[in-house]
C-alpha cells in the first residue's frame, strides 16, 4: 500500500488547489456528511469522512486512500469523493475533468443544503430532515423503475 499512498499523495498535491469549494468547506468544518439530496449525486452516494490526519502527512494520504477503497462502487461511475475532516474534499476519478464534475455536484449540493436551511415546508412533499427528503426523492425514482444505487 506504500506505493498506493505515495500515488495518492503525489495526486493530492499536485491536484488539492483545484478540488476545494467553499460550500463543501463548512461541512467539513462542521464534521457533517453531504448526503445525496439531488438526482445527479445518487451515484456519489453520502459523502462522509476519512479518519482526521494533519495536513500534508503521508498519515492524511493513508486516510483518504483507506476511506477512498471503501467506494470502489462509486468509482465505477463518476468518482469516489470523501472529506477529510477541517481540510477539505477528495475525489478520485479517470480523469481531472470527473473529479471537478463530481466535486461540483457534491458542492451544489452542500450549497442547496446551507441555503434552504431556513426554509419552511412549502408542500406536502415537505420532510422534516435531508434523511427524508433523500428518501422521497429515491420513492419518485423508483416509480420511473430507475435505481438509485
Amino acid at each position: 500500500m506504500a506505493s498506493d499512498t505515495q500515488t495518492m499523495r503525489e495526486k493530492i498535491c499536485e491536484l488539492g488547489r483545484l478540488l476545494f469549494d467553499r460550500n463543501i468547506l463548512a461541512f467539513c468544518a462542521a464534521g457533517v456528511p453531504i448526503p445525496p439530496i439531488l438526482e445527479a449525486n445518487f451515484p456519489l452516494g453520502e459523502i462522509g469522512f476519512c479518519e482526521f490526519a494533519p495536513a500534508i502527512t503521508d498519515e492524511l494520504a493513508e486516510s483518504v486512500v483507506k476511506a477512498l477503497h471503501k467506494k470502489e462502487a462509486a468509482l465505477a461511475g463518476l468518482a469516489a469523493c470523501v472529506m477529510a475532516p477541517w481540510h477539505g474534499i477528495f475525489a478520485l476519478a479517470k480523469t481531472v475533468d470527473d473529479a471537478y464534475n463530481a466535486v461540483e455536484l457534491i458542492d451544489n449540493a452542500a450549497y442547496i443544503i446551507l441555503m434552504s436551511s431556513g426554509l419552511s415546508p412549502l408542500s406536502t412533499h415537505a420532510a422534516t430532515s435531508w434523511a427524508e427528503r433523500t428518501a422521497l426523492l429515491k420513492e419518485e425514482i423508483a416509480k420511473y423503475g430507475k435505481s438509485t444505487e
